[in-house]
């Protein structure tokens, strides 16, 4: 061991008697955090606005209406009224017979709408969330509906 030690430590001074050799030691290693951290930042960081701004339009008296509401909230979505709609770039219509419809099991059709003067990145981040809102609310929905045909059997 003390050989292995002796090796080492000669080795270690030959290399530092080079000016060379405190560059490839300290600053080169520096140099490739800062280079690799550069490229995997992603184009500039966290994104302007991480909770979409989205215009909703609810015309649905029912629960069904809320509960997307609030989870549209939950999954990061910013909720403007009619009164701001000059804030947000998109919008989601919620039909007046929502909640009627869900309950008699019939199809339901959401309107998701683009405003004047949006891109289209912010829409996908809305449309991603959006669609995760309507995953996880129809999988509530079947949910309750097994487990109510589970209790009355």
């Amino acid at each position: 061991m003390k050989r292995i030690l002796l090796i080492g430590h000669h080795d270690i001074r030959q290399f530092l008697r080079d000016k060379i050799g405190f560059i490839w030691l300290f600053l080169m290693p520096i140099g490739f955090i800062y280079i690799t951290g550069a490229v995997n930042s992603g184009g500039g960081g966290k994104p302007s606005n991480p909770r979409p701004s989205v215009l909703i339009e609810n015309h649905d008296e029912g629960f069904l209406g809320e509960i997307l509401m609030s989870e549209m909230d939950a999954q990061g979505l910013r909720l403007l009224s009619p009164e701001d709609a000059d804030e947000a770039r998109r919008g989601v219509r919620i039909p007046t017979d929502f909640t009627e419809k869900v309950l008699e099991k019939e199809q339901v059709d959401l309107e998701f709408f683009k405003r004047e003067g949006a891109g289209e990145q912010p829409a996908a981040m809305v449309e991603i969330r959006l669609v995760k809102v309507l995953i996880r609310i129809n999988s509530a929905l079947v949910l309750a509906a097994t487990e109510l045909q589970g209790g009355m059997s």
